[in-house]
């Protein structure tokens, strides 16, 4: 899933233009934050603790401060670059914030509500992390999270593919790919089963997805959409960088899947929650 320190360092250097690119990421923080006040409705929210983590500029810590008035919020980001953005946005003695990798916090307090909102697709030991948060939790608790499934950028994935094969680079870069490859739900379901699977009867488990097209005026654009949210079209140590073979995939790309002078990019975001029954 490409190293923290250079994700550390992309996403500090485009806090300032995360915002006006994050289209997919804000429709999958009102998705979740509606499936969070499902899950919370009957909850004493008094007193009443949310951890959220990459809280990135703020967005979904909002909607968090507006629907829970009484809660308290510690919001946690890897880059200092989006706790700097968040602290100019979000003004309330109710949150709290952390610059660290929630994969190597301690969480000595406690909390009713742990959110996430398309951060764990970086994460690279899911399984061990879900653990420890789910044991951060309160009795009743819940871990609500959003990320993206193997389906995302599937045309970008295809193309690249299809250039290393027509440029003849696909034994030489054989493990290169155009970017990091997800999980579908089914798996990552089973990997999250796996860690409760002794104590199953403790953790209620729902997983969810759905599919979002993009469209843009490029597929220049396209890429620059991505890096200006500060994720990256290629996170392999091995990538092609030749702007040879990137005009080829740019070529195949704009040949499958352009319509009426626009490219398609697909994103297929879901949603997971976990209840702590007891």
């Amino acid at each position: 899933m490409g190293s923290k320190k250079l994700l550390k360092k992309r996403f500090s250097i485009h806090a300032a233009t995360y915002d006006e690119y994050a289209h997919v990421q804000k429709e999958m923080a009102k998705r979740l934050m509606k499936h969070v006040l499902h899950v919370t409705a009957k909850t004493d929210k008094i007193n009443f603790r949310i951890l959220e983590i990459g809280c990135g500029t703020g967005y979904l810590t909002k909607q968090l401060l507006t629907h829970f008035p009484f809660a308290h919020i510690t919001a946690v980001d890897l880059a200092p670059g989006m706790i700097e953005k968040i602290k100019t946005k979000v003004r309330s003695s109710r949150v709290s914030f952390f610059c660290g990798d929630a994969e190597n916090m301690h969480w000595n307090e406690r909390y009713d509500l742990i959110v996430s909102n398309a951060t764990f697709q970086w994460f690279h030991h899911l399984s061990k992390t879900v653990y420890q948060l789910m044991n951060a939790l309160n009795d009743q608790g819940v871990l609500c999270f959003t990320t993206f499934g193997n389906n995302t950028f599937h045309e970008l994935h295809t193309c690249y593919e299809l250039a290393k094969k027509h440029l003849k680079l696909e034994k030489r870069f054989a493990q290169s790919t155009a970017g990091p490859l997800f999980d579908s739900l089914k798996q990552l379901s089973k990997k999250i089963e796996m860690v409760f699977e002794s104590n199953s009867e403790l953790v209620q488990i729902r997983g969810e997805e759905w599919e979002h097209r993009e469209w843009y005026p490029s597929v220049r654009n396209f890429l620059q959409s991505i890096k200006k949210v500060g994720a990256s079209s290629s996170t392999s140590e091995n990538s092609i960088q030749r702007p040879s073979f990137w005009k080829e995939v740019i070529r195949l790309y704009e040949e499958k899947y352009e319509k009426d002078g626009l490219i398609r990019a697909t994103y297929h975001p879901m949603l997971m929650s976990l209840k702590k029954v007891n």
